[in-house]
This record gives structure tokens, sequence and C-alpha cells, in this order.
């Protein structure tokens, strides 16, 4: 399987952790549903992964840090996938990991509406290829934001 969209149902529970394990997933859609739990680590295992859309949902925790491990191996180099991040209206919290700043081919993030706190990590602001990174409402009134350089 390398697409799957189950967007807008009413599916409840977490995510399985064997999702993704079978290393061909390149999309995986599972916004507005009523999902809750961690994210887990072995999305990333597919090294395809180039889409991730978990919005509006009831996940909590802190992001996993292999979430910035989404590459696959491209002539010798590793080479970032992931393109578009969604995870707009959760109940994430803690630091966003500093491994989100390795994802380099992202085009499009959203954390906005979620609980984090801390630094932004200075690597996101690096991002160049960046079309839209959302970080708004719900970002807690310890976090700041690092200087541009």
């Amino acid at each position: 399987m390398q697409v799957l969209k189950l967007w807008q149902n009413k599916f409840t529970g977490s995510i399985p952790s064997r999702l993704g394990q079978n290393g061909k997933l390149t999309e995986l859609d599972l916004s507005t549903n009523k999902l809750k739990g961690l994210v887990p680590k072995s999305l990333c295992f597919s090294k395809k992964l180039k889409i991730l859309i978990l919005l509006n949902n009831f996940f909590f925790g802190s992001l996993p840090n292999d979430l910035g491990e989404c590459y696959t191996l491209d002539i010798g180099k590793l080479k970032s996938v992931l393109e578009i991040l969604l995870l707009h209206g959760n109940r994430f919290s803690g630091e966003i990991p500093l491994d989100i700043g390795k994802l380099k081919s992202v085009l499009k993030m959203d954390l906005s509406v979620n609980n984090f706190s801390g630094a932004i990590p200075p690597e996101i602001c690096a991002n160049t290829k960046f079309i839209a990174f959302m970080i708004t409402y719900g970002l807690s009134a310890a976090a700041r934001v690092q200087p541009w350089k």
C-alpha cells in the first residue's frame, strides 16, 4: 500500500504501530477523525513518506524525533522526502524536535493549534523551500522564535 486516505470519518483509537513498516507508504491522511494517542515512530520506517496529514484529531504528547528522519538514500546521499507535514489542531506538547529541521524537502508545515513550548528550532527557519510554515494559536507563552539568520 502506498497511499492511505481515511480523512473525515469518525475513526477512534490510535494509529497502529505497524503502519508504515512495509516501506512503501508515500501518503497518509488521517485528518478530521477522533484519533488519539502518540504518533508512532514507525511512520518514518517508510522512507518514501512524502505527505503526512494528521490534522484535527486528538493526538497528544511529544512529536517523535524520527519524523526528522523521513529520508531515503538517493545516489549515495541521504535525501529527505517529506514534503507536506500538517499536524494542525491536535494536543501535541513539549518542544518541537530539533530533527524536524533536517527535513529540507518540506514545502508546507503546519504545527498550529497545539500546545508546543520551548524554542522553534532554527533549522526550520533556515529552510528556503517553504511555501508555508504555520505555528500560531496554541503555541505556549514559553515558546520563542529564534532570530532569523
